[in-house]
């Protein structure tokens, strides 16, 4: 007809090669204005068709399951100053763990600090969130084969001697101070801070959730890991004596900034 609905998939690169849908979406009249909804089973069309109340009528139909797109997690949110809840002006990173590869980034409103972005389910991500000045916070979202939505607040800390942050992706074995693969992608975003702020000192501390001397171990790996990307051993400070209080993970306190 004149007017025919196609079909292209979101390819790593690029998109694929556009498909006419064909008999019976398409047909020799015109059919416009293709919409599908949420979960992704169901078609919205604006098409001129026989029997129709009028000369472009709106349809509804089950779409078949070879053109539904794949499910998708949609993540709203704000990101704001942790000291005095300030909207910020920020960017979101969403890596994809299993290959450390940014599926995509997208800023948060300076007015609002809100933002909104989707991605493909059924992977694993971890979302970076940094801002100029800010210390950054990730986040991990194990997305399922379904479509859903997240809203979520975060809030970032100004960068200053004294504030302490956690390192949430950042993976030992129990009793073991080898570090993970995965947690090179947070380390990574350590290390390019550091070089960032060539002035910036660290205390690097681990929980004892093992041993105490497991702890020590796993700084000392993490501490190995960061002068190997370029931070002089120097600026990297170690506890001496084990930790007394049980931590959750990685964290570290800027001494000197």
């Amino acid at each position: 007809g004149g007017y025919d609905v196609f079909m292209a998939r979101k390819q790593p690169i690029g998109w694929s090669k556009p498909v006419n849908l064909g008999y019976p979406l398409n047909t020799h009249r015109d059919e416009m204005d293709f919409f599908v909804n949420a979960r992704g089973d169901k078609g919205y069309i604006n098409a001129d068709r026989l029997g129709g109340s009028g000369k472009q009528d709106l349809y509804v139909f089950n779409l078949d399951e070879r053109l539904r797109p794949r499910p998708t997690f949609v993540l709203n949110g704000r990101i704001t100053d942790c000291a005095d809840q300030a909207p910020l002006s920020a960017r979101l990173h969403l890596i994809e763990l299993a290959t450390g590869d940014t599926v995509l980034s997208v800023a948060s409103d300076s007015r609002t600090g809100r933002y909104t972005t989707a991605a493909p389910a059924s992977k694993r991500y971890l979302a970076h969130i940094e801002a100029e000045g800010y210390a950054f916070v990730s986040l991990a979202f194990p997305l399922q084969d379904k479509v859903t939505a997240q809203f979520a607040r975060h809030c970032l800390q100004r960068l200053a001697p004294g504030i302490t942050f956690a390192l949430n992706y950042v993976f030992f074995d129990v009793d073991n101070a080898v570090l993970k693969p995965e947690s090179w992608i947070e380390l990574n975003k350590l290390a390019a801070l550091m070089q960032r702020y060539p002035e910036m000192e660290v205390m690097i501390e681990a929980s004892a959730v093992a041993a105490p001397e497991v702890a020590l171990s796993q700084v000392e790996a993490v501490c190995n890991y960061l002068v190997a990307q370029g931070v002089a051993r120097q600026r990297l400070r170690a506890p001496s004596q084990p930790p007394g209080v049980l931590k959750q993970g990685i964290t570290v306190r800027i001494l000197r900034l």
